[in-house]
């Protein structure tokens, strides 16, 4: 019943103006007690999450998706300015007791045991994930041939499927381990796979407009300077080549223009493992793709399980 009454509660809010809509959800959020205000208060979810784990990774992500913490007044200035980066370049400092480095994006994990998501052993994680694959290449449409740029590509399950039907794919990954695991896999099948160390400025090692698409796929919001990369994915891109951004932080509920995710998994994240794990109001991200001279399509997928992606072209 209660679940019921919270997908009509969300399909409302989807209809409303977002000057209606996101005040409302907020407020629900207050009122069921999911928005934590203290750092004592985020700890003691953390506990309860790990408890959770005891039983099952779906447990353990449940807990800590169900709060949301309450970040300190965010300053009102040009969310572009140096200001307003270094307010949340400091806020990542102390939540996470270190100096932001891209090195911090890696991870360290056991290479003999499966990919994710298959290691989880949850059927929703493996099928929501083939979901969101799937309606990724869907809303792409590159045909064999193709080449293809995917940033942060993890252990490449993206990039495996899409050099599966025939394109010719280039994975960067911040990982070594998750390179090899990338490489193994695409010899193992033959496919036109090249998997390079680096992270997502390593782009600049790339030849010009050598790429028909640039794809980030739930790596987007790891980028700790996203309008300087931004401004280099253009060089890359063949003339009418794509960017696409898929399974992002993206939505118009977020209450700042862009900053910490305040989720509490991205809060794990950024306490246990120093990631940068952002958020985005959509408005933001569509004002800021059109100001640095893209077009963008947004494609909702039927399922809501498969997320949103946005595909943008150069105007």
């Amino acid at each position: 019943m209660f679940s019921d009454v919270k997908k009509l509660f969300n399909y409302v809010l989807r209809k409303l103006p977002p000057g209606i809509s996101v005040p409302l959800y907020h407020l629900r959020l207050r009122l069921q007690g999911q928005i934590i205000y203290s750092w004592s208060g985020v700890q003691e979810a953390f506990a309860k999450a790990e408890r959770a784990r005891t039983v099952s990774e779906d447990l353990f992500l449940k807990e800590l998706r169900s709060f949301y913490f309450h970040f300190p007044e965010v300053p009102d200035v040009d969310p572009r300015s140096v200001q307003y980066r270094s307010f949340w370049a400091k806020t990542y400092e102390r939540l996470s007791k270190r100096t932001y480095n891209v090195d911090n994006e890696r991870v360290d994990f056991d290479e003999s045991r499966p990919p994710y998501p298959f290691f989880t052993g949850s059927s929703d994680m493996v099928g929501l994930h083939f979901i969101a694959i799937g309606f990724v290449i869907r809303a792409l449409g590159l045909t064999p041939g193709a080449r293809i740029l995917e940033l942060g590509a993890g252990c490449g399950n993206i990039s495996i499927a899409l050099s599966q039907m025939g394109c010719d794919v280039t994975a960067i990954e911040i990982e070594p381990k998750c390179v090899r695991i990338i490489d193994q896999r695409a010899k193992q099948l033959g496919t036109k796979l090249t998997a390079v160390h680096g992270d997502f400025f390593s782009i600049r090692n790339q030849p010009a407009e050598s790429f028909d698409a640039v794809l980030f796929c739930g790596a987007f919001h790891h980028c700790s300077d996203h309008l300087a990369l931004l401004d280099e994915i253009p060089r890359v891109l063949k003339p009418g080549g794509m960017l696409a951004l898929a399974g992002e932080t993206i939505n118009e509920r977020f209450p700042s223009p862009w900053g910490l995710n305040p989720n509490g998994e991205a809060i794990w994240q950024i306490v246990k493992n120093g990631w940068m794990e952002l958020a985005f109001k959509e408005s933001y991200i569509l004002e800021t793709l059109k100001m640095k001279g893209w077009s963008v399509c947004r494609h909702d997928c039927p399922s809501t399980d498969g997320g949103i992606v946005y595909v943008a072209h150069r105007c």
